[in-house]
């Protein structure tokens, strides 16, 4: 049986770095009413004076038994120690897109932290816990968490390190390190992280290695950069889900959001520099099952333009066989019949469509022209 430990952190960098835009503690304390209220056991590292407010919060939950807190500054984390070395590299080489400041010294030697608070409360091992997640305090702040009972996202997790991907990880991107770490990508989400206890103490100690490794080169490379990295390096360690920041939870067991990274990710799937046929029919049959059960936002035009790249998808991992294939054009010219901006999309984009669907052979085609003509 799965045992979870969530661990999650609370430091006042708006107190130290007053010039950079950070959440005040009562704004955190606010937005962490969803962690505050889970009946998961968690572990809070905290600042020293709010260590009492921590455990009320949980306390009024009657949740204070599945709870540890520990109470530390920011100056007691290793990655802290580390924090004249990040300066010294970021003027060697500074982030050439951080236009807001969003990964100042300060804020990547706390990214570094959570890698490190989770390691720390897997030596600690006050829960018994068979798997391990770090969640940000304030993630529901933007995030939407009203799927995660349904989606057992506390109750069920993967044993690999899993990760919310944004954007597609090329080798355009990464084969070239120096570039690679003289920019933020956006590829990975770091607000929700979870794994088997093993698979996450052994990320902890390569995140450490590449961080050390990057420094000596010159760059202070953020948590987000350097997991992306580890991602794409070692594929095996890690599983991911689609979305943006929103849907780091919501997305967590099934696409439920973010048509458009989805499509974006399916389209690279089946692209020259990233063409992975088991990669793309893997995730076109979540999304036909999300588009099935009704439970993916998107709009008709949207669920057009996905259905179609599903197809695409589906047929080059199954080619010779078509049995599936045919299968989602049947739903799509099902959907073209009953849902009018659903047809209005299909006739805005005829031409290609019947391109793609015509790959299956004249009975596909005649099907369609009864459907849709």
């Amino acid at each position: 049986m799965q045992r979870l430990t969530l661990v999650t952190c609370l430091f006042d960098l708006a107190h130290r770095e007053p010039t950079c835009r950070w959440p005040k503690v009562r704004d955190l304390l606010d937005h962490g009413a969803f962690v505050f209220g889970l009946d998961c056991d968690v572990v809070f590292f905290v600042e020293p004076g709010l260590a009492g407010e921590v455990a009320q919060h949980r306390r009024r939950r009657g949740l204070l038994s599945r709870t540890a807190v520990v109470s530390m500054p920011v100056e007691g984390l290793s990655a802290h120690g580390q924090l004249d070395a990040i300066v010294a590299a970021r003027r060697r080489h500074p982030l050439m897109n951080d236009e807001t400041g969003q990964a100042s010294p300060l804020h990547t030697a706390l990214g570094w932290a959570k890698l490190e608070l989770v390691r720390r409360a897997i030596e600690a091992n006050l829960f018994g816990a068979t798997h391990v997640a770090w969640i940000d305090l304030n993630l529901a702040q933007n995030a939407r968490t009203e799927y995660v009972g349904e989606d057992e996202v506390f109750t069920r997790i993967p044993e690999p390190m899993r990760l919310l991907l944004k954007k597609p990880l090329t080798a355009a991107e990464l084969s070239d390190r120096p570039h690679y770490l003289s920019y933020l990508w956006g590829h990975v989400s770091c607000a929700y992280m979870s794994a088997e206890v093993p698979r996450f103490a052994d990320v902890c100690e390569i995140f450490d290695q590449t961080a050390r490794e990057a420094v000596e080169l010159g760059y202070a490379a953020t948590a987000d950069q350097i997991l992306a990295e580890l991602a794409w390096r070692q594929p095996q360690r890690f599983e991911f889900h689609y979305g943006d920041e929103r849907d780091v939870l919501g997305n967590f067991r099934r696409p439920r959001g973010a048509a458009e990274i989805l499509l974006a990710h399916l389209r690279h799937s089946r692209s020259p520099i990233g063409w992975d046929r088991a990669h793309g029919r893997r995730l076109a049959t979540a999304i036909l099952g999300s588009i099935g059960d009704g439970v993916l936002d998107c709009t008709p035009p949207e669920s057009a333009v996905l259905l179609e790249e599903c197809f695409l998808a589906i047929y080059f991992a199954d080619y010779p066989d078509q049995t599936t294939a045919r299968e989602v054009v049947d739903l799509y010219m099902r959907r073209a019949q009953i849902d009018l901006r659903f047809r209005e999309a299909f006739l805005d984009n005829e031409v290609r469509v019947r391109t793609n669907f015509s790959v299956l052979g004249k009975n596909a085609m005649a099907t369609e022209r009864n459907a849709c003509l």
